[in-house]
């Protein structure tokens, strides 16, 4: 405006004028950036209301599925990535699954069942925020081809944060929905910065959550914030040494990467339905109790003839080359 204005009343900009001008459109104003903000909240609406009221209908009864279409689904997801040339492992109760049993669930004494997992939970790195859109959507691509339905994103910024509408979305949720229900949770960690941890969230230049659209933040002061995303139990970071150099865990039939220490990223992002405090024994915290497998696990609880099946399991992953539950048992 007031560039305009001075050239107004002096009939023309001046050539020194229109010279710095040219060499700055803007004129000072951050417009490109905040243009390329306005269009990404338009398509985050936009994509949110497409999704999300089919998306969540189904989620709320998902049934019951079988540990081969589990296996199956994880198959596709393990194919998807592979494909793609993406970093990804098992976190939270899938991993817990893996390590445990070799599998979504195992057998214990007395005819129980340790149905450990219903979703497919797992981390995947990206080398900057900016990679992450385009690849959401790739994966989107891959998986409807194998009949999935549908991804969202998300962002995993509680509501009540003052960082909520300015973070990017790390989550990626994707449905499928026949045979059976399932659902893949992808939690995203930033791999690229130097320093010896990986994290979800930074906070940059004038304290805003850097998102997917910024390509410069090289350039930019940038500081972790502690206290949101996934890996907010751990100070908001992973450390690099807990992930690399990957291991192998055991998915049925299927060999999966899994990190280098397993009980670092579970207690890094434990939560309300979670417990770590001694994860080679299984508890139904959190677990669906209207699947009767779950009420049996509950209502009977441990003995020690499950303890031992449970470490005879975790030696045999161990000496099959997998990791396993073999070094949590003391704790």
């Amino acid at each position: 405006r007031e560039f305009l204005s001075a050239a107004l009343a002096a009939g023309g900009p001046d050539p020194a004028t229109a010279e710095e001008q040219r060499a700055d459109p803007d004129f000072g104003w951050p417009l490109e950036r905040g243009w390329r903000r306005c269009r990404r909240y338009y398509d985050m609406l936009w994509e949110d209301v497409r999704n999300s009221e089919a998306a969540w209908s189904t989620m709320e009864q998902p049934g019951n599925i079988s540990d081969e279409l589990y296996h199956a689904a994880l198959a596709d997801v393990a194919g998807a990535f592979s494909e793609l040339g993406v970093e990804w492992w098992p976190c939270r109760g899938t991993l817990i699954a893996l390590l445990r049993h070799g599998g979504r669930s195992g057998s214990l004494s007395r005819g129980l069942i340790d149905v450990v997992e219903r979703d497919i939970d797992v981390m995947l790195g990206l080398p900057h925020e900016s990679s992450w859109p385009g690849l959401a959507r790739a994966i989107e691509a891959l998986l409807k081809q194998l009949g999935w339905d549908r991804c969202w994103a998300k962002t995993s910024v509680d509501l009540a944060s003052t960082l909520r509408d300015t973070a990017r979305r790390d989550l990626l949720y994707c449905v499928r929905t026949e045979p059976a229900y399932v659902l893949l949770d992808v939690s995203t960690y930033i791999t690229g910065a130097p320093g010896p941890d990986v994290f979800v969230h930074r906070v940059c230049d004038g304290g805003s959550v850097i998102p997917e659209d910024v390509t410069d933040a090289a350039t930019m002061t940038c500081t972790v914030p502690p206290g949101i995303g996934p890996l907010r139990h751990a100070g908001g970071v992973l450390r690099k040494v807990a992930i690399y150099p990957l291991a192998t865990c055991r998915a049925d039939g299927l060999a999966v990467p899994c990190p280098r220490e397993p009980l670092e990223t579970i207690k890094a992002m434990v939560h309300s339905g979670l417990d770590a405090s001694c994860i080679a024994l299984p508890t139904t915290l959190g677990r669906d109790l209207d699947d009767a497998r779950n009420r049996e696990l509950r209502d009977a609880g441990l003995v020690a003839e499950d303890v031992r099946i449970l470490r005879q399991r975790a030696r045999w992953l161990q000496s099959a080359g997998f990791l396993s539950m073999e070094p949590y048992f003391a704790n």
